[in-house]
Formats: structure tokens, C-alpha cells, sequence
């Protein structure tokens, strides 16, 4: 792992969970080519008796379990001078510094968990899933946990040496 420095106004930090995405790809390719497989396997008299809605449907089927699955294993964590910015599966959330207040991954968490500082909506805070860093990863998730921490606390020292108020 190489240091991190202070991020600057042009510096991302990029997460990505790399067993998810290998295991996403792997799906992907067994289910395409198990389907693929079937539909020769049917042999011509019992493909030619499919309607074209039906062929449109099971392909869409196909394509939905293999985007799901890709959209998954594509997940990541973004720092940059703005925030944090999520993307689990196909939802993305930005956060900004002012609404972060750390990063967690428990003993018994499957993946990483931002934390976040109470607000008028939330008085006791809350935690949003961090999909790009996952315990499956083992030591590569503890280290990449501790450099989103780190980059957290010198972007909130530099909010209160900015003068920008107290965490």
C-alpha cells in the first residue's frame, strides 16, 4: 500500500472491493455461457418454438442478473475535496465533509460502514454501507479502511485549522 497523501483540490482516493468484482465477473460469465448453453442444448425444433417476446424476455433476464451482479462487484468509495462520494450497486450518495464523521468496519460487519453526524433528519446519526471495502478482502480491507480514516481526519483537520469550525 503506498502512503496517502493530503487530498488537494485536483487528488482522488478511489476504493474498490476487488474479490466482488472478480466475483461478479465470474458470475456473470458462468450464468452467460450456462445459458448460452441451454438454449443450444434445446436443439432447433425447441428453440424455433419460442415467440420473440419470449427470447426478448429471457435475454433481458439475462442482462438483469448479470448488470446486478457487475453493479455490485463495481461498487466504490470516492474521497476528493468535496466528500465522500458512495456507489453501491446502482444507488450513488455524496456526502460532504461537514456530514462525515468517520469510517467503521466491526468485528462482525461483512463490509465497511461510513459514519455520519447527527442532522435535524437524523438527531442520533447514522451509518451508510460501504460495498467497496469488504471483510472478504482480510488484511487489503483493514488497511484500506484505515487510509479512508486517515484521509478522513487530515480533511477534518484541515476543516478546523481552516478556521471552518469544530468538529
Amino acid at each position: 500500500m503506498s502512503a496517502v497523501s493530503p487530498v488537494g483540490a485536483d487528488e482522488r482516493i478511489v476504493f474498490r472491493s476487488r474479490p466482488a468484482l472478480r466475483m461478479g465477473t465470474a458470475m456473470s460469465v458462468v450464468l452467460t455461457v450456462f445459458s448460452l448453453g441451454l438454449w443450444v442444448a434445446l436443439g432447433p425444433e425447441l428453440r424455433q418454438l419460442f415467440t420473440g417476446l419470449q427470447i426478448a424476455t429471457l435475454v433481458f433476464f439475462l442482462a438483469f442478473g448479470v448488470g446486478l451482479m457487475m453493479s455490485i462487484g463495481l461498487s466504490t468509495v470516492v474521497v476528493d475535496d468535496q466528500g465522500l462520494h458512495v456507489r453501491n450497486s446502482i444507488f450513488r450518495r455524496s456526502f460532504g465533509w461537514d456530514e462525515v464523521a468517520g469510517a467503521r468496519l466491526g468485528d462482525g460487519d461483512p463490509w465497511a460502514y461510513i459514519v455520519l453526524r447527527p442532522s435535524a433528519e437524523h438527531p442520533d446519526g447514522r451509518n451508510h454501507v460501504a460495498l467497496a471495502i469488504q471483510r472478504a478482502e482480510g488484511e487489503g480491507a483493514e488497511a484500506n479502511l484505515r487510509r479512508l480514516q486517515r484521509a478522513i481526519a487530515r480533511h477534518q483537520e484541515g476543516r478546523q485549522v481552516g478556521g471552518q469550525g469544530a468538529l
